[in-house]
């Protein structure tokens, strides 16, 4: 998971979550981290919850892949286990 981005609302209603965080995916290199576009964690101050929950484990990934500003994205991204103990 990458960084989180923080947002905030000006004026929120008392006792009402209103900070947002969002974080993005990526699958680990070597040699480079490849941000997987469209799956991400979101949610408060509180916490973030994830549409992935795959942590050290081995997948195949496909998709389009592009190189920007020194990052790889994979767009539309689908992962598959390699091994479904």
């Amino acid at each position: 998971m990458g960084d989180s981005a923080f947002s905030t609302a000006v004026a929120c209603a008392e006792r009402q979550c209103c900070n947002g965080r969002r974080a993005s995916m990526f699958l680990a290199g070597p040699p480079y981290d490849l941000e997987l576009v469209g799956l991400g964690c979101g949610g408060d101050e509180s916490r973030l919850c994830c549409a992935l929950t795959a942590q050290g484990e081995e997948v195949i990934a496909t998709g389009r892949l592009t190189y920007q500003t020194g990052t790889l994205r994979l767009h539309s991204p689908e992962l598959c286990r390699t091994k479904t103990d």
